[in-house]
């Protein structure tokens, strides 16, 4: 390459830096440093009962983004909103403690993540279930349990979790006559195959329990049988 070719390479690159410069702004949207603001505000006023939850706060501004994203900088402002009463109360010492720290920080990481309004009010009840829960020993085992809750309520496919809260409904005369598959089928209307391949994938996510698969519902009866114990509580979480 000659010192033409390489001036005219260099000159390009130079007018598309320029370019991509202009056409980039990276300041952060006004309205949404506004609610990032609130929302830390929100926060400093609780500090003394959660030590951490500002440092919290601060490293999911950061990594997701918040205060260059409006959506997400609204949502974190839900998050606090929603839990501002119930920490600001709580006489909890888990809520002091690292392991809800690291509990708060994955919730919020995922709820300003998440679209959908549903799903993100799961996250939240699931949270205050463990922040309004009796006073026990937080183990590892515990911890582990509630991250995983969290993410079942965020990941958790659609139809999964349409056939987790079809359990919880009485049956009456008519299921009886039915299989666990078509009631199921019945309450989602999902159709049967695909509730039967539903039911393994919750099995493989510890979530039912294929023992009970053949057991009969009766009447003035749930399907509750079919959830493990793990099934059991999630539901319980986020349903409370």
């Amino acid at each position: 390459m000659d010192r033409d070719d390489a001036s005219d390479q260099s000159s390009s690159i130079g007018k598309y830096d320029a370019n991509l410069e202009s056409k980039i702004d990276l300041r952060p949207d006004p309205l949404a440093l506004e609610l990032t603001k609130e929302v830390v505000d929100a926060a400093a006023g609780l500090v003394p009962g959660v030590p951490g939850i500002l440092d919290v706060l601060k490293a999911i501004v950061v990594s997701a983004g918040i205060i260059f994203q409006r959506r997400k900088a609204e949502r974190s402002q839900e998050f606090i909103l929603g839990l501002y009463e119930r920490l600001q109360q709580t006489r909890s010492d888990y809520v002091r403690r690292d392991e809800f720290m690291d509990l708060l920080e994955d919730s919020l990481r995922r709820f300003v993540e998440q679209p959908d309004q549903a799903r993100r009010a799961d996250i939240r009840r699931i949270l205050l279930h463990i922040i309004d829960g009796p006073p026990i020993p937080e183990t590892s085992r515990e911890h582990v349990m509630h991250k995983l809750f969290v993410r079942f309520a965020d990941e958790l496919p659609g139809d999964a979790l349409k056939i987790l809260a079809a359990t919880r409904a009485i049956t009456v005369r008519d299921d009886q006559l039915l299989g666990n598959a078509d009631i199921l089928s019945q309450r989602t209307g999902i159709e049967r195959s695909e509730v039967l391949w539903w039911m393994d994938y919750l099995a493989n996510e510890n979530l039912f329990d294929t023992h009970s698969f053949n057991n009969k519902a009766v009447r003035q009866a749930s399907l509750e049988f079919l959830l493990s114990p793990i099934g059991r509580m999630f539901e319980e979480f986020r349903h409370s």
